[in-house]
């Protein structure tokens, strides 16, 4: 079975840190499983970093794959501070050239093969910091229209919808007239 394993803060054991997903990569390799491992860079050291420029870097690590983002992460950054870093390691690669469109990352999904099924659901908070950056106001005429285009070419690419996080930056300053507008693009 192809196993895609998701953890930002991934650790070797020459880490000081954790190793529970590294065991467990490990575990599933040895059971006959082929593991992609989808990291950050946070806890790596830089001679475990696949060689490369850019954001995303593939290679190798104990003989499973990984795919490594170059997103910042530490647990003394603030509560708001980490949650960016989380949705940027999340869903950065689709904005910032990994990944430029959500049908981009399904053909990546396709092309690595997947096991089970898949939704994708366009992310409100990447859109409005794509148009807008975290600032915390109403968006004008102008990044309204980019933030439906967004989520308009999300939709037509396969997106079964949009997600929020109304709890946490930038959707927590999004007021209800916004999402109103842009779950009508949804629809």
């Amino acid at each position: 079975m192809k196993v895609l394993h998701i953890h930002q803060y991934f650790a070797t054991p020459r880490a000081a840190t954790g190793t529970r997903s590294y065991e467990l990569s490990l575990a599933m390799k040895a059971a006959g499983h082929e593991v992609t491992m989808l990291a950050s860079t946070a806890q790596l050291r830089p001679d475990e970093i696949p060689p490369g420029r850019g954001m995303i870097r593939r290679g190798q690590i104990a003989g499973f794959n990984v795919i490594v983002l170059d997103v910042p992460y530490q647990q003394r950054m603030s509560y708001a501070r980490r949650i960016l870093s989380f949705l940027q390691f999340m869903f950065g690669p689709i904005e910032t050239g990994g990944l430029d469109t959500v049908a981009d990352y399904f053909g990546v999904l396709e092309e690595q093969g997947i096991a089970i099924n898949t939704a994708y659901y366009v992310p409100h908070g990447i859109v409005r910091m794509h148009a807008m950056g975290s600032e915390s106001r109403e968006p004008t005429d102008d990044e309204m229209e980019s933030m439906k285009a967004l989520v308009r070419r999300g939709m037509e690419d396969g997106a079964i919808g949009m997600s929020t996080g109304l709890i946490y930056p930038p959707g927590m300053f999004a007021k209800t007239d916004e999402l109103i507008e842009l779950t009508k693009v949804v629809a």
